[in-house]
């Protein structure tokens, strides 16, 4: 058994090594291996902060303090406090008007060598979104999108030279009423354009590869131009192997002009783990962003479909243009006539 001097050494030396990569995570500007750290900054702060309970019972009581601040301040900047309005500001979800026509559109990380993809093929025909945006849609699935041509006509696959494959855009709208569909980044990216309501919105599927030492980092610097082409009103959903807190994912943010739903929480999970543990181990990694006219109903993650990623559903509609002010100064004219002839 452990003498008490030795936990409570154990746990000091604990918590100071864990502290080294939490810090490293707020540095990633200085370079993307800090970066890396920054995914799993949750992860570290839920394990260094009872690692340092003990030392309340010893005379490395401040060093405690200062574990459970860390730990706590890297928890709020990953995950806010809604409730306080602290934290990264969201496309919030408005109110749905009456009126309004929601559109439904799916974010998927297919897998490229998923072992059932007919599952894929039964959550579309079930669900029919308008929209469906995907990764990893490797040759094995060129096929299966093919055949679902019926319930998607317009399709954009951009294919990769990576064993992993590209990414896809099914629609049940109309494509290039604009600009003319894309593929940029080696097919790592695929934007088209649509019209909804009268207003032409770009529909944009990413994934990112790994973080440093991979090469998530230079794929961003040369993906900007593309993520800047982007017209007023865009929703751009993909993979991003990149938390929402992430530098990674603020330069995606800011290179496309782009506002990010709230997280609907774990989407990864390795699939070396059971599925019961991807709320409490997994990651945010798969996210949804929306800028101009572009207005967020709802979204959430639906039920595992056979892929480590866990698809996203979401709605959204068309902002109603606000009445011109001319109109408002006619209406004014003619209630301020209609007053004077009944005092009249």
């Amino acid at each position: 058994m452990m003498s008490r001097p030795v936990a409570m050494r154990v746990s000091l030396v604990t918590t100071l090594l864990l502290s080294l990569p939490l810090v490293a995570g707020f540095l990633g500007a200085l370079h993307p291996a800090f970066d890396s750290f920054a995914h799993f900054r949750v992860h570290l702060a839920a394990l260094m902060m009872p690692a340092a309970l003990p030392l309340f019972l010893s005379r490395w009581w401040a060093h405690g303090i200062m574990a459970l601040v860390l730990g706590g301040a890297a928890i709020v900047s990953a995950l806010g406090l809604p409730a306080l309005g602290v934290g990264q500001v969201h496309a919030g979800f408005e109110r749905k008007p009456l009126a309004a026509r929601g559109y439904r559109l799916m974010q998927f990380n297919l897998r490229y060598d998923h072992p059932d993809p007919e599952r894929v093929v039964v959550l579309l025909d079930e669900l029919r979104p308008d929209f469906v945006l995907l990764e990893e849609v490797s040759d094995m699935w060129a096929g299966k999108l093919r055949g679902l041509t019926n319930l998607y006509p317009y399709q954009l696959r951009c294919g990769r030279t990576s064993g992993v494959g590209g990414t896809a855009i099914l629609s049940q709208e109309p494509f290039g009423i604009g600009r003319m569909t894309e593929c940029a980044g080696d097919g790592s990216l695929a934007i088209a354009q649509v019209e909804l309501d009268g207003v032409a919105v770009d529909l944009a599927a990413l994934h990112l590869g790994w973080p440093w030492p991979f090469g998530q980092s230079r794929q961003v610097t040369r993906l900007t131009p593309d993520l800047a082409s982007l017209g007023q009103n865009a929703i751009l959903a993909g993979d991003l192997n990149a938390a929402p807190w992430s530098r990674t994912a603020r330069r995606v943010m800011a290179a496309g002009a782009l506002t990010p739903m709230e997280s609907p929480g774990p989407t990864w999970l390795s699939s070396g783990f059971p599925a019961a543990w991807r709320p409490w181990i997994g990651l945010p990694i798969d996210h949804v962003f929306a800028k101009g006219d572009v207005v967020l109903y709802s979204g959430h993650t639906l039920p595992e479909a056979g892929s480590d990623h866990l698809p996203i559903l979401i709605e959204f509609g068309i902002r109603a243009p606000e009445q011109a002010p001319g109109a408002q100064i006619t209406v004014l004219t003619e209630l301020s006539i209609a007053a004077s002839a009944r005092r009249l």
